[in-house]
């Protein structure tokens, strides 16, 4: 730029049409620049008529949902039971589930009540709280928080049909006052003033995911991935962060941190020999299977739908060959357990757990 061959008149040169720079001869006069560029507006803008529904995430990224797999619960009787008591939780409580449910379930006989999770019986006085889904002539999901005077508050998704079919994270909340109901990260209805304050833990009652613990009835037909409590209300900006744009999260991050949390994935899900085992990874409160097995754990989870179905590949087809990892091996025409061995630890098949 500071060439002393520079003799000629004046030189412009535009960086805009009304900025430019002017020098003259010799290195040493070029003049100072000068640059009065358009005008740039110090005034933010103000949306009108929009909400976080407005609110989309780029295609140009893709996070990587936290797990991938989900515990299929088949109507028949078949869930977790968690622990043999009461959570104890008595002002406040969350509950937020990942749930998909097929566009063949109608909801069954009345009161067409399918519990996600729950601490709940059929009947009597022992019933502590609940979200649930409620089919038939009802289609929305409901949430209930009963009292230590025996009265009840819910709240239900009226105004929100249930996507059949797809996956949804449901949110019940109640803050000691309010009851709210969200679906995907939305608020699901207005919310309701509860009759009563506090949460009955009615110790008899045991939690419960995909039905309730006293009968075979109110059973949950469909997936449930990321089972997760709080014994804390939550606000609008955390069941949009809960909802993280359709995919499920590792909740020990989260902005406010579980009392319980069940995965139900490939990681915190096991067969012990016995039973499947559900791990409360917050705690120690893991669930128990009931009629429910390995093969109830399946490649289906919010956010990562697409597994693939192998054509014209066989075992053989499967190297252990990889970028760093070239002398891996695999099991052919393996058992979980060999004949008369009863002891995980000696069946050639790891249980081992994340700690």
């Amino acid at each position: 730029m500071a060439n002393p061959q520079i003799t000629t008149t004046p030189v412009s040169t535009a960086f805009s049409t009304t900025n430019t720079s002017t020098a003259t001869t010799g290195a040493t006069n070029w003049s100072t620049q000068s640059f009065t560029g358009p005008s740039v507006s110090s005034t933010n803008a103000e949306s009108v008529d929009m909400n976080t529904a407005n609110i989309v995430q780029s295609n140009l990224t893709r996070k990587v949902p936290y797990s991938s797999y989900s515990t299929n619960f088949e109507g028949a009787d078949n869930r977790y039971n968690v622990g043999t008591t009461s959570l104890g939780i008595t002002s406040a409580i969350t509950v937020s589930a990942w749930v998909k449910i097929p566009t063949t379930n109608t909801g069954g006989a009345a009161p067409n009540i399918q519990e996600i999770i729950c601490e709940d019986t059929t009947g009597g006085s022992n019933r502590n709280w609940a979200l649930n889904w409620r089919g038939g002539g009802y289609n929305v999901f409901s949430f209930a928080v009963f009292h230590t005077d025996g009265t009840v508050s819910s709240i239900s998704t009226t105004g929100i049909t249930p996507n059949n079919g797809l996956w949804q994270n449901v949110v019940g909340t109640f803050d000691g006052t309010t009851l709210k109901i969200y679906v995907n990260g939305q608020q699901a209805q207005t919310p309701v003033t509860a009759v009563s304050t506090g949460v009955r833990s009615a110790s008899a009652v045991e939690p419960a995911i995909g039905s309730v613990t006293n009968s075979n009835s109110w059973n949950f037909e469909g997936h449930i991935s990321n089972c997760a409590v709080w014994n804390t209300g939550i606000t609008d900006d955390d069941a949009i962060n809960l909802y993280n744009n359709g995919i499920t999260q590792d909740l020990n991050n989260f902005r406010v941190t579980p009392y319980a949390w069940w995965p139900l994935d490939e990681n915190s899900t096991y067969f012990n020999g016995s039973v499947l085992v559900a791990r409360d990874t917050i705690g120690a409160k893991d669930g128990t299977g009931i009629n429910l097995v390995q093969s109830d754990i399946e490649g289906n989870a919010p956010g990562s739908e697409a597994s693939g179905t192998g054509s014209n590949l066989s075992i053989s087809n499967l190297k252990g060959n990889m970028n760093n990892s070239t002398n891996n091996s695999y099991s052919v025409n393996m058992a979980d357990y060999a004949s008369g061995v009863t002891n995980p630890a000696n069946s050639g098949r790891s249980t081992d757990t994340p700690s």
